[in-house]
């Protein structure tokens, strides 16, 4: 006989292996139960915790009740004289009267008690079409064409066309383009008529204006910049621009100058630097200028006139610094959602509490069975304790499952 007899087979234990099986499983799944359990009621308290914390609706109201406010102020006080007041945008003596614009932007409105009002803007369109074209074609030095400028489609929706110009006038042109020029904005007052006055005198002063200049610093309608790059994909991909000899040459052109303006007198316009800066929107850091890139042009060359004016460069608005949008990109940070924050907090809370509560599902489904096994054996053994206690007449060495055993 071998070793283990049985012909050199050991014999197999099919009940002890099959019970070892069965203990592994039980112990598997009371691990997945208690881990889904600790996991539930840990996510439950943390969206608990999120949403105590958020205080979504408080904030809001308070939010919302500034800015009704400040609605109300613009519509009984600001509004009217703003609207009634003339702006002109200029760049050295060629000035383009602005025209009014009532753009709605919208705004959280879920609360239901936020204000409305009727927004006012001023605006030009472009820079580069209304001023800087016109000047270029009356600069009699370059010797630009008299024709194919798209002068017909102006009041149209069509897209401005350019005449072919020659190299030399393209690099003229990129030049003038380039060069900053200072852009001001000139608030026009009627001056009062004396009442004394006679009727010529009347007159003359009526069609004599007044204007306040504010200026928005010196603007180039398109720029370029030459920086050291560290090869020609990141300048070519990254920047947009073209690489030769270790240098990377990009280009932008002026998107929008955006100033908010207010009285500091009775009659005098000056550019409001509430909130830090005179621009109008927080996301750029209350910056007057906006620039968007243009790639740069394969051959190594500046961008020509027609490529500019496809991108449009220019647009002039100008705003009052009471007017309730500019409030409400300073109080929602850019986002116009009023608690924003918070709202995203108690977004956050309650998707916690959901998974958390989910996740107590297959926890106490696979703990059940457990808790039912170690009820069922905690009774077993109050039984039995219960039934020694009550014996007797019997041997006091004598168990309570010796008739089942």
């Amino acid at each position: 006989m071998g070793p283990g007899g049985n012909n050199g087979y050991q014999r197999f234990d099919r009940a002890n292996a099959y019970a070892e099986d069965i203990a592994h499983g039980e112990r598997r799944t009371l691990q997945c139960a208690g881990s889904a359990l600790f996991t539930g009621v840990v996510l439950l308290l943390w969206g608990f915790m999120s949403m105590y914390s958020s205080d979504y609706t408080a904030v809001k109201m308070k939010a919302v009740g500034g800015y009704d406010e400040i609605v109300d102020r613009w519509t009984d006080v600001y509004s009217e004289d703003f609207s009634a007041t003339r702006f002109d945008v200029a760049i050295g003596d060629a000035a383009v009267t602005t025209t009014q614009t009532h753009e709605i932007t919208p705004i959280d409105h879920a609360s239901g008690k936020v204000h409305d009002y009727y927004p006012t803007a001023f605006e030009i369109a472009s820079l580069l079409e209304q001023i800087a074209i016109p000047n270029l074609r009356a600069n009699e030095t370059m010797d630009l064409p008299v024709d194919g400028w798209g002068d017909a489609a102006e009041n149209s929706d069509s897209e401005h066309t350019t005449p072919v110009l020659t190299s030399e006038q393209e690099v003229a042109v990129f030049e003038y383009l380039s060069t900053p020029r200072e852009v001001t904005v000139r608030a026009y007052s009627t001056p009062v008529t004396p009442a004394d006055s006679s009727d010529d005198a009347s007159d003359a002063e009526s069609s004599s204006e007044t204007f306040d200049s504010i200026s928005l610093g010196e603007r180039a309608l398109v720029t370029k910049t030459e920086r050291r790059s560290n090869g020609w994909k990141p300048c070519k991909y990254q920047h947009g621009g073209y690489f030769r000899a270790g240098m990377c040459t990009t280009y932008t052109v002026l998107d929008t100058l955006c100033v908010k303006v207010s009285k500091k007198s009775e009659q005098n316009w000056i550019a409001n630097v509430t909130y830090g800066g005179p621009g109008c929107d927080n996301k750029r850091d209350w910056e007057i200028e906006s620039r968007k890139m243009t790639r740069a042009p394969v051959n190594a060359g500046d961008p020509n006139l027609a490529t500019v004016r496809h991108l449009g460069a220019g647009r002039v608005i100008i705003r009052s610094a009471f007017d309730p949008l500019i409030a409400a990109r300073n109080i929602t940070d850019g986002s116009m959602f009023f608690a924003e924050k918070q709202a995203g907090q108690s977004a956050a809370a309650v998707v916690l509490l959901c998974v958390g509560g989910a996740c107590l599902v297959p926890g106490v489904v696979l703990g059940l069975p457990f808790l039912s096994r170690m009820w069922r054996g905690r009774e077993m053994i109050r039984k039995t304790r219960s039934a020694r206690r009550g014996t007797t007449g019997r041997n006091t060495h004598e168990e309570e499952f010796d008739d089942i055993l």
